[in-house]
């Protein structure tokens, strides 16, 4: 990626939300960091639409061996001046939103450089901004760009930027032309929110781009090609549904008029609704159907892929150029995934009722972040409530004595693991692997208060060194 050498430094200070800490306080009782946050060239939250706060702690080396969680009182401030900036047409808000939907995009894959220059050339064309001869207009492309990025360099992460129109000069006639190292994402990130726009419009000028690069290639045609892309309007896909129904033209010729590719040309008839004719090369009628069939089901792409003898490619193509298929195809399997979630944590819930949450939580991390991320509202209303301990004991086991002598093995276990783990996160499974009595208990741990207080010190507490046993009471 080039960060240590790209001049956009490699702290990555933690940013958060007040708004999702607000909700995340009120749905699970603390705010944590959330993921889309993080990433580099992200400054406003891609759900409520306000500015990120920048922790100062950890990125400058400070307690960076401790773990923190979002909080008010180490936040860095940013002055007002960016607030046109995160509205929706600003450019943080653009260049956020751009980043945060390429990371979403399951169908893109890694990006070829080498293409992304081409597609900047094209762009670079179509607003004259090259020669006759295919040189770069540079003097009048740095004065552009500069001003492009003048917001963005109020925020340090974007320092690297240029703040002159001499300094983007320098800058553009090293990275318009495909480098020999690498190059930090941010660059190419501002590049793209520049030159072409949002992420779907990127995901159509990358792919006319590769198309004709494919092409050129097959021809031997390499030294030649210059990737001039048809200028794309608002109204193009009424064109081509104009073009299909109105004037019966083929889905090939209608993509030939308009200037995009055919898969492209497939895939939007198929959002509008609208049925076109094919010429298959690879499926046949019968397993096309047989495949449509498997992914209404919600099966795995590759899966398919391999039940077909076909490449993902082609199943992705067959997603994309069916009408509706797509959608159900995302919604049967979003439904299975809730499904399964909902009762492995109802399988919890019901064999271990006397746990809290905490250790419901630590016992299935994994289930517990999904549904908490699409199905929050059903995960509350399941939780387990809070259940008073009592020492209150009906039969004539001794629970007491039971306590002491597990938690002291808790303690005692924690102990030796934190020496033997190192930095690595001590979980709870860890805890009953080696203690086998431990995992027999799960469900009565209402009876024996010490050993929650243990294991929840212990899980807590990366060091255990000097900690003190707990009082008996």
């Amino acid at each position: 990626m080039g960060i240590l050498t790209s001049r956009f430094r490699a702290n990555h200070p933690l940013k958060a939300c007040v708004d999702c800490m607000e909700i995340d306080r009120h749905a699970v009782g603390w705010a944590y960091w959330h993921l889309e946050h993080q990433y580099p060239g992200v400054w406003v939250c891609p759900v409520h639409g306000r500015l990120l706060n920048e922790s100062n702690l950890k990125a400058n080396g400070v307690e960076r061996f401790l773990w923190h969680l979002p909080d008010v009182a180490h936040f860095r401030t940013f002055g007002s001046e960016l607030g046109a900036d995160i509205a929706p047409t600003g450019t943080l808000f653009r260049i956020s939103k751009l980043t945060v939907d390429l990371i979403r995009d399951e169908t893109l894959g890694r990006l070829d450089v080498a293409q992304l220059h081409r597609l900047y050339r094209a762009e670079l064309d179509g607003r004259n901004l090259v020669t006759a001869r295919g040189g770069f207009r540079l003097r009048e492309i740095a004065s552009q760009f500069e001003a492009h990025v003048r917001p963005l360099r109020q925020l340090p992460e974007f320092a690297a930027l240029p703040a002159t129109v001499d300094e983007a000069y320098h800058q553009l006639s090293r990275h318009l032309r495909t480098p020999r190292t690498g190059t930090h994402p941010l660059r190419h990130i501002v590049m793209i929110d520049w030159l072409v726009g949002d992420c779907e419009r990127f995901l159509e000028r990358y792919a006319q781009v590769v198309s004709k690069w494919q092409v050129h290639a097959s021809q031997g045609k390499h030294d030649e090609f210059e990737p001039h892309l048809a200028p794309l309007h608002g109204d193009k896909k009424e064109d081509l549904a104009a073009l299909i129904q109105d004037h019966g033209s083929s889905v090939r010729a209608a993509a030939a008029e308009l200037g995009i590719d055919t898969a492209t040309a497939m895939a939007w008839a198929a959002q509008m609704g609208i049925q076109v004719s094919r010429r298959p090369k690879k499926l046949k009628h019968e397993i096309r159907e047989s495949l449509i069939a498997r992914l209404r089901e919600g099966a795995d792409k590759a899966a398919v892929a391999i039940e077909f003898s076909i490449s993902v490619e082609t199943v992705t193509h067959v997603l994309r150029t069916e009408i509706g298929l797509h959608s159900a195809w995302k919604e049967v399997r979003f439904q299975h995934a809730l499904n399964d979630a909902r009762a492995l944590w109802e399988g919890l819930t019901s064999s271990h009722a006397h746990l809290g949450i905490k250790l419901l939580r630590r016992m299935h991390p994994a289930t517990y972040a999904w549904l908490y991320r699409n199905d929050r509202t059903w995960l509350v209303a399941q939780s387990p409530a809070y259940v008073t301990r009592t020492s209150k004991d009906s039969t004539s086991v001794r629970w007491d004595m039971r306590d002491v002598d597990l938690s002291a093995a808790v303690e005692r276990v924690a102990l030796a693991l934190s020496l033997s783990l190192g930095t690595k996160k001590l979980m709870l499974w860890h805890l009953y692997q080696e203690i086998p009595e431990l995992k027999a208990k799960l469900s009565s741990l209402s009876r024996l208060p010490l050993t929650v207080w243990a294991i929840e010190r212990a899980l807590d507490r990366r060091d255990l060194k000097g900690s003190q046993r707990p009082l008996d009471f």
